[in-house]
């Protein structure tokens, strides 16, 4: 089967009415491995967080180092995705409820035998102040392929993680360091069913469980002009452990607790260059699972970004992420920034 597969999203991020517009390559989990989470802005750079201002909860998965960022005052986000891969929208259209439910894909699935089929959709909400954050992320990722008339092969994953994270300034404007907990409720699962049987659903056959996952990030700041940022994160610390329990159920007859997932290590680099008429250049380059514990190959864990402000209502930025070409931009209207990527 396909890794990797188009899909369109759109990301309201309501805050000062920001709107994000992206395409994004899926490839079941978030561009940075083990982060959890898909920033807009970032998969039009190649999922490379160097130099990156507080997101807020965006943060708490890709650096909370970042989180040292955050302003004396409260900041509270929320932003919602809906999203499916463009093979998806050639066989069922644009009806809504093909979004959630496989037994209404089925009958279009069955008559489009090897025809890869991916959506979902994620909320995203968090309140942030003076180095701390909190955060909610609920998202569920679904993806069916009709392997002949009559056989049907699905993934699912429904996740729902309340964090909490901190960063701190150790050095001022030189080192800093950031802390997050994620408590990640999870259901998923992969299965082959006929596509007449009664159980067709995506919420059938899951393993489900619960485990804690610590993450902790570093940021180095240098006043070298070429290279003034160096990132370290180590997700997943101890590794993580699904137990049984679950704070929010998404099955009823689960198949036993998900595969526990290792610890990796990220690191990346990069730079701001100034260009004229108060304009900058960023760019970063990095690699996911240092160790290689994700088996991914080299090529699939390099990222290389690029940004650039044309103006003060204008960014265009470029890069490389699992394999795959990225590009974006983003512009300035009195609604907010409206951001589109493609990855």
């Amino acid at each position: 089967m396909t890794k990797y597969h188009w899909f369109f999203k759109i990301l309201f991020l309501f805050h000062l009415t920001v709107l994000f517009y992206s395409f994004r390559v899926l490839a079941y989990d978030s561009s940075v491995l083990g982060s959890r989470y898909t920033s807009a802005r970032l998969a039009g750079m190649g999922g490379q967080p160097i130099g990156l201002e507080n997101e807020g909860g965006g943060s708490l998965f890709y650096n909370p180092a970042l989180i040292s960022k955050s302003g004396r005052y409260w900041n509270v986000e929320s932003n919602a995705a809906f999203y499916g891969s463009g093979s998806f929208f050639n066989i069922n259209g644009f009806e809504a409820q093909n979004y959630f439910r496989l037994e209404s894909q089925a009958t279009n699935l069955l008559n489009n035998p090897g025809i890869y089929s991916n959506s979902g959709w994620a909320y995203l909400a968090d309140v942030s102040v003076r180095g701390l954050t909190f955060g909610l992320l609920v998202q569920e990722d679904s993806a069916a392929q009709a392997y002949d008339e009559n056989l049907i092969y699905y993934s699912t994953k429904f996740q729902f993680i309340p964090s909490i994270g901190m960063g701190v300034h150790l050095i001022k404007d030189i080192l800093r360091l950031g802390y997050s907990l994620q408590w990640i409720n999870q259901a998923s699962g992969k299965k082959e069913v006929p596509g007449n049987s009664a159980k067709l659903g995506f919420a059938e056959n899951l393993m489900q469980g619960s485990g804690f996952s610590h993450t902790l990030g570093l940021e180095f700041s240098s006043t070298w002009r070429f290279i003034s940022k160096f990132n370290v994160v180590a997700r997943n610390i101890f590794g993580l452990n699904f137990g049984p329990n679950c704070l929010f159920p998404f099955t009823n007859r689960p198949q036993g607790t998900p595969t526990g997932e290792l610890m990796m290590i990220d690191a990346n680099l990069g730079g701001r260059y100034k260009i004229k008429k108060g304009g900058f250049v960023r760019y970063s380059v990095g690699i996911n699972d240092v160790l290689g514990v994700s088996q991914v190959p080299l090529e699939g864990r390099l990222g290389v970004g690029i940004e650039m402000a044309l103006s003060k209502h204008l960014n265009v930025r470029a890069g490389w992420d699992l394999g795959y070409p990225t590009l974006g931009f983003d512009f300035d209207l009195n609604s907010g920034t409206h951001t589109i990527s493609m990855a």
